[in-house]
């Protein structure tokens, strides 16, 4: 906490104030220095960002999230990005002015996968809030959607529309438009099938100076690259349409919607093969069958079932759970002094909690704040009376107040009742325990609430059992 005294105004603006909670306590002083009853005033500064989402895009991902209300000139919003959950190794990917709420990273490829992280600071001292919680975000990979974009940018050039209707007219043509400055060749060829259908294959071949790029449009039900060097005719890529449908075929393998990219094949049905051999298998989930190997990875994990082992390496497995205490009351008022005379209070605080049963021996520790709670000197003038003629006498006297007190607590065990505090508590296989802390603080030194940490040491997995009651 932090004293601002001998103030002249009744007003007081603070400035650069980090994210938390903030509690104000006012007091009055008269000319004799003598305080009032404190007035508290409780205020929030945030810098939490929230609700950080993202939608995919063609080539693209789209970031929304809901910020602070705040009203900070110096606010910004960064975003973090990274192509793994390891925010260790993220780069910034921008810094946007408050209140934007949303950024399209574009430029990206084909189902491509960022995870992002977000978070409000204060470009003026560098205050910052929390960073959210990673969100992954994959760029759009349905090839109907891709085929579509792809689509949208050919028939929004005017050039590839002048171009359809030169092979609509049925004729190969050349010519040159000055104002455009553009080249053209179309090749077109038709006949009429025994049911009457009219086949038509042609294909566009231009440049056009006016927009600087160059165009090849084929038009046909079919397309398909032979090798002009065999005897027989090999198709290593083909493309058809079947009910409005695009089908490609490389090497005869049919690969029908979605997409090929780099060295990734990704489809929306299965996949089926007797045996498949090299590289690695990345994924969300995995399903059925054995996994066998020397050992299994991962930064995070979930096993439902039964965990057989001979060993856990790395420390044992640690349970934690966090509470804050319940103010209950006040005590009753201590006078201490003539000039000037304080009133003195202590705040009443319980914690309860309940250790459910796991099949485990566990040892619980407890991580309180009540060694950081200070006491507080006080200090006043009396006036001692001699008596007779002799004049009275004034004495600066001084007193200590701790800052805790009546510190008490009750441990229900199965085989009996600890009644004392202790950090430090050993909890059987199968049995619960239930802790019950009563104590003391300071008004003056402490706040309305503390945070109690429980850590549950165990030797294997078992599923959380602390929570406040």
């Amino acid at each position: 906490y932090k004293i601002f005294d001998d103030l002249t105004s009744p007003n007081y603006k603070f400035t650069g104030l980090p994210d938390g909670e903030y509690t104000a306590e006012i007091r009055a002083k008269n000319e004799q220095g003598q305080l009032s009853e404190a007035v508290t005033k409780s205020f929030n500064i945030s810098f939490t960002v929230t609700e950080l989402t993202t939608v995919s895009k063609v080539l693209g991902i789209l970031l929304q999230w809901k910020n602070p209300v705040f009203a900070n000139p110096n606010s910004a919003i960064e975003i973090w990005t990274n192509t793994e959950d390891r925010f260790e190794t993220a780069r910034k990917l921008v810094t946007l002015a408050y209140p934007t709420n949303s950024y399209s990273f574009d430029g990206l490829g084909v189902n491509e996968t960022h995870y992002f992280w977000a978070r409000m600071l204060d470009t003026a001292n560098g205050n910052a809030g929390e960073l959210t919680t990673s969100v992954v975000g994959v760029t759009e990979s349905s090839g109907e959607k891709l085929v579509d974009y792809l689509q949208g940018q050919i028939s929004r050039n005017a050039f590839s529309q002048a171009l359809a209707e030169e092979i609509t007219q049925i004729e190969k043509t050349g010519k040159r438009n000055e104002s455009r400055m553009r080249k053209m060749q179309v090749f077109k060829t038709e006949t009429h099938a025994s049911s009457g259908r009219k086949l038509v294959a042609g294909i566009g071949i231009g440049v056009d100076g006016e927009t600087e790029e160059s165009q090849v449009i084929i038009s046909a039900e079919k397309f398909v690259i032979a090798d002009p060097n065999s005897n027989t005719l090999k198709t290593p890529f083909t493309v058809s349409t079947e009910n409005g449908q695009a089908r490609i075929a490389i090497a005869g393998d049919l690969i029908v919607k979605n997409s090929i990219t780099g060295d990734k094949i990704q489809a929306n049905t299965t996949i089926t093969s007797p045996k498949i051999e090299g590289g690695h298998i990345k994924g969300n989930t995995f399903e059925g069958g054995v996994i066998r190997g020397a050992r299994i990875e991962g930064l995070t994990g979930k096993f439902t079932g039964e965990l057989e082992v001979t060993q856990i390496v790395g420390g044992n497995v640690l349970e934690v759970f966090a509470c804050t205490s319940t103010h209950i009351g006040m005590s009753s008022r201590i006078t201490y002094g003539q000039n000037p005379l304080y009133y003195i209070y202590y705040m009443r605080k319980m914690v309860k909690v309940l250790i459910s049963s796991a099949n485990v021996d566990r040892e619980l520790f407890i991580i309180d704040p009540l060694s950081s709670i200070s006491g507080r000197t006080y200090t006043s003038d009396f006036t001692r009376h001699r008596g007779g003629r002799d004049s009275d006498y004034i004495v600066s006297e001084t007193t200590f107040m701790p800052g805790i007190r009546n510190l008490q607590a009750r441990i229900t065990l199965p085989n009996g009742v600890i009644n004392e505090y202790k950090r430090s508590i050993s909890i059987p296989r199968n049995e619960t325990c239930a802790i019950d802390i009563s104590y003391e603080t300071l008004s003056d030194t402490s706040v309305n609430e503390d945070t109690f940490t429980f850590i549950a040491v165990v030797k294997s997995t078992s599923s959380k059992t602390i929570s406040k009651v």
